[in-house]
């Protein structure tokens, strides 16, 4: 709940910027394509989530700095896509374009345009560091920043072999290691192995962008929530073309062209992260499908040509809050305590994190109106993932089977329930039950703390 309300207050705030530059039409097509990917993740809070909340932030006031001429309002901006793109690897490539974009629109002699690119090097750095300094208060010692990458950047440098390939390669070296030891010493892996074929990650990298190229709708919109993604490329496309004649920069949002570019630069990069790995960067290219829209309903907006004389605190206000929420809540969090959960000495028993919307409950084949989370059992038995945990003979009519966060230790567990467990929210559990094998545990006693 949430998310989602985040979520809808952001999405008031964007709306409004690009209702105001390009009108009604616009901004409902921008509404579908946001809320149409979000129904993807709907329900859960993973950094996708947090990505997308901050990537529309993020475009807000880009869209609030563009429409009113205000080069502070969109090195905010800037700033605010930069986190959203750390804090979801997404296309790395898409914040430094998109920076530059911003420095060609707001250009008025040499000397004027290095002073801005000096104050949005030394605000980025600044706005990161000070979220980085107060992610420390709370991070465990050993972690490894953008650790996940790790094992992608190893798979590319191992000709696309994918994400996992470097836990089968070297399973026996990366055994027993934290998940933050894991990380580095994948990285040492793969740039080891780029120093040794250097050809074969260059390979990999163009073979990468070349089949994304091919199939440019899955690229920039990878989700289909209920009507084609294709609806919407040709304005895409419109838009593309128009921010490539227009002339001067500054009289179009050319930052959401140089964001689409920088999607398409960092595609070799996000091969096999699935969907979820661009939702920092969707709603920018959602945005440059409106503008498109703008353009054939006549309703684009130009900006002013003379900068604000006054500062713009208000549009200026949630930027602002989200750093204080991300530097001052783990302040609080490490001065009021932070609690160490320790490893159960009981074999048969885990400390972790249990979701309800994580789960799904098996029904009988004929049962006829299904609930969001209902799943029939031989669809079930039927899954590949049920088939590799050696499941399918576990399964009965009324069993609940949820994934769940270890919480002493970088891992997770499978559960499974004779029954659905009396929890309607995310808990802490204490469960006791039998492991069968790998992560899975049928549980027997599960006790809220």
């Amino acid at each position: 709940m949430v998310v989602a309300i985040t979520l809808s207050v952001v999405m008031l705030l964007a709306t409004q910027e690009i209702c105001s530059g390009g009108g009604l039409a616009s901004a409902a097509c921008f509404c579908a394509l946001i809320f149409g990917f979000y129904s993807c993740t709907v329900g859960t809070f993973m950094t996708e989530s947090a990505g997308l909340i901050m990537g529309v932030l993020a475009l807000s006031a880009l869209m609030r700095g563009f429409s009113r001429n205000d080069f502070w309002m969109s090195c905010a901006g800037v700033c605010t896509l930069a986190l959203a793109v750390l804090t979801r690897a997404d296309a790395l490539f898409a914040v430094p374009l998109v920076a530059i974009a911003i420095l060609v629109g707001h250009h008025r002699s040499a000397r004027e345009s290095w002073r801005h690119a000096l104050l949005v090097v030394v605000a980025a750095l600044g706005y990161l560091g000070a979220v980085y300094l107060g992610a420390r208060l709370v991070v465990p010692p050993g972690a490894t920043f953008q650790g996940n990458f790790s094992y992608s950047l190893y798979g590319l440098a191992s000709g696309g072999k994918g994400w996992a390939y470097v836990t089968t390669t070297h399973a026996r070296e990366l055994k027993g290691l934290s998940d933050g030891q894991a990380s580095a010493r994948v990285y040492e892996l793969a740039f080891a192995r780029i120093h040794e074929v250097p050809s074969l990650f260059l390979k990999t990298l163009w073979d990468g962008l070349a089949s994304k190229l091919l199939d440019p709708v899955g690229l920039f919109y990878p989700v289909s929530p209920g009507f084609s993604a294709s609806v919407w490329f040709l304005p895409l496309m419109l838009a593309v073309g128009v921010l490539i004649v227009a002339r001067p920069a500054r009289r179009y949002p050319s930052f959401l062209l140089f964001g689409g570019m920088g999607v398409v630069l960092s595609a070799p990069l996000l091969a096999d992260g699935g969907p979820r790995v661009l939702a920092a960067t969707v709603p920018l290219v959602a945005a440059l499908a409106c503008f498109g829209i703008a353009q054939l309903a006549g309703n684009a907006q130009y900006p002013p040509s003379v900068a604000p004389s006054k500062r713009d605190f208000v549009g200026m206000a949630p930027v602002l809050l989200l750093l204080g929420l991300l530097v001052l809540a783990p302040a609080v969090f490490r001065l009021t305590g932070n609690h160490t959960l320790t490893a159960p000495k009981d074999a048969d028993e885990h400390v972790v994190k249990f979701e309800p919307t994580s789960g799904v409950l098996v029904v009988a084949d004929d049962t006829a109106l299904l609930g969001r989370r209902d799943r029939k059992l031989s669809e079930l038995r039927g899954q590949r993932a049920v088939r590799k945990l050696n499941l399918a003979s576990q399964l009965k009519v009324g069993s609940f089977l949820a994934n769940s966060l270890d919480l002493t230790g970088p891992s997770y567990f499978y559960l499974l329930f004779d029954q659905e467990p009396p929890f309607d929210r995310t808990v802490r559990l204490r469960v006791r039950g039998k492991t069968l094998g790998g992560n899975l545990v049928h549980v027997t006693s599960a006790e809220a703390f």
